[in-house]
């Protein structure tokens, strides 16, 4: 129990040259059974993720714009027996860490509505033949259906695509009720 976890991200806008950033994440997973096949209780383990990705991204054209990322993530685990378990086990301090590079693409019309295509660890991410990382492809869209001066609403939807089938559906409304310039 106990899950943690911190982010960090900083992005500079260059003007034409475009946007370049960085992020930092943490992830701890905390303690956590550690279990057999007949669900007897080995003991007790943890996890915890670090992740530091750095990101460029440029509007190609007045429509199109080209996201790119690459990233370094760590995941360490390690397990210790407990007066509690019911059955033995071989304690373990594992760790790996792998790279990893996305792309992004997304497709403006007439600043109403947009298309994104997002490539994420392309190729996988894999550790002494290991994969930490699956491949995962994500495309939506969005439509602004409500452009009033301070309001504003869009409708959006996701499909992620993981191994060559569809994986996940994602939709969502964004209502915003003050314009931009309210907080100047």
């Amino acid at each position: 129990s106990g899950i943690k976890q911190n982010y960090l991200a900083y992005a500079y806008p260059s003007g034409k040259w475009g946007t370049i950033g960085v992020n930092l994440t943490f992830l701890d997973y905390g303690d956590m059974d550690w279990r057999n096949d007949s669900g007897n209780r080995l003991g007790i383990f943890s996890r915890s993720d670090y992740s530091i990705y750095a990101s460029y991204g440029v509007r190609l054209v007045d429509s199109l714009s080209l996201g790119l990322s690459l990233g370094a993530t760590s995941i360490g685990m390690n397990s210790a027996a407990d007066s509690s378990a019911t059955a033995t086990m071989t304690p373990i301090d594992n760790s790996a860490a792998g790279m990893g590079f996305d792309l992004g693409l997304l497709y403006t019309i007439a600043s109403r509505a947009s298309f994104g295509l997002y490539l994420e660890n392309i190729g996988g991410v894999s550790v002494s033949g290991n994969e930490i990382a699956r491949q995962k492809v994500r495309t939506g869209a969005a439509v602004l259906v409500l452009d009033k001066p301070n309001t504003g609403l869009v409708v959006a939807m996701d499909v992620d695509e993981r191994q060559g089938k569809l994986d996940t559906l994602y939709s969502g409304v964004e209502w915003s009720i003050f314009g931009p310039s309210t907080f100047y």
